[in-house]
C-alpha cells in the first residue's frame, strides 16, 4: 500500500465505520429472526471491518504527530485474519478502566519530564511493572478461538472421516459477540472524532514540533 495522507486515511476509516455499521444492522435482523449462526458470522465480520478502520486511524494519528509509518502493516490489515484479530484484541484489552488509568499515568510522566530521552526511560520503567510475558500466547488463543467460532457457525465440519456436523451457535454466544462489536464500533467512532477535531490536529502539530526539537537536542 502506498503512503497516504491523514485526510485519505480518515476517509478510509469512515468507510470502514459505515460498512461495519451496515453489517451490524444486517446481523441484528438475522438475530431477531433467530438465525443465530449467520448473525454470529456477520457480527464477527463487522469486528474485522472495525479492526481495519482502527488500524487506519492509528496510522492517521501517528502521522499527525510526526511519526514515520511503514504502510506494509496497514496492507496486512486488508489481507489477513490474524492481523485484524490482533487489532481487536489490542482494542478490547487496552481500553478498559485499568489501562485507561495506566495511560493517564504515562501522560502525567510526559508532562513532568524535560526531554524525549528522559520520557522514554521513565515510561519504560513504569511499564516494566505491568510486563506480561504471555501476551503473544493470549493473542494466539484469542485468534484461534475466534476463527474456530467463525468456521463453526458457517461451515460443515467433521470430527473424523465419517462424522460430519454443523454446529448450532447459541443465543448467548451471539449476544456476547454483539456486545463486543458494539464496544469496538464505539471505539472506532471516538477515534474518528478525535482525528476530525481541529484542536487535536493543532495539538498533534505541537507534539510533532516537540518531538523534532528534542531529537535535534539529544
Amino acid at each position: 500500500m502506498r503512503k497516504l495522507s491523514p485526510e485519505q486515511l480518515l476517509k478510509g476509516g469512515i468507510l470502514c465505520l459505515k460498512n461495519a455499521s451496515n453489517l451490524i444492522e444486517e446481523a441484528d435482523l438475522l438475530f431477531q429472526n433467530k438465525k443465530f449462526n449467520r448473525a454470529y458470522f456477520l457480527y464477527y465480520t463487522s469486528g474485522e471491518e472495525i479492526a481495519k478502520g482502527e488500524d487506519i486511524m492509528w496510522y492517521a494519528h501517528d502521522i499527525n504527530i510526526g511519526l514515520s509509518r511503514n504502510f506494509f502493516g496497514l496492507d496486512e490489515s486488508f489481507r489477513t485474519h490474524i492481523r485484524k484479530s490482533k487489532t481487536n484484541f489490542v482494542t478490547l484489552t487496552m481500553f478498559n478502566t485499568k489501562n485507561i488509568q495506566r495511560m493517564k499515568k504515562m501522560s502525567e510522566i510526559l508532562v513532568k519530564v524535560n526531554s524525549l530521552k528522559e520520557a522514554k526511560i521513565e515510561i519504560e520503567k513504569y511499564l516494566s511493572k505491568f510486563k506480561n510475558n504471555n501476551l503473544e500466547n493470549r493473542i494466539d488463543k484469542f485468534y484461534n478461538k475466534r476463527m474456530k467460532m467463525r468456521n463453526d457457525c458457517l461451515y460443515v465440519n467433521y470430527k473424523d472421516k465419517s462424522s460430519f456436523f454443523l454446529k448450532s451457535i447459541k443465543k448467548k454466544q451471539v449476544l456476547a459477540m454483539k456486545k463486543e462489536v458494539s464496544y469496538l464500533l464505539d471505539t472506532l467512532k471516538n477515534s474518528i472524532l478525535v482525528a476530525k477535531d481541529k484542536k487535536w490536529r493543532k495539538k498533534g502539530k505541537e507534539v510533532q514540533a516537540f518531538i523534532k526539537g528534542n531529537l535535534e537536542n539529544n
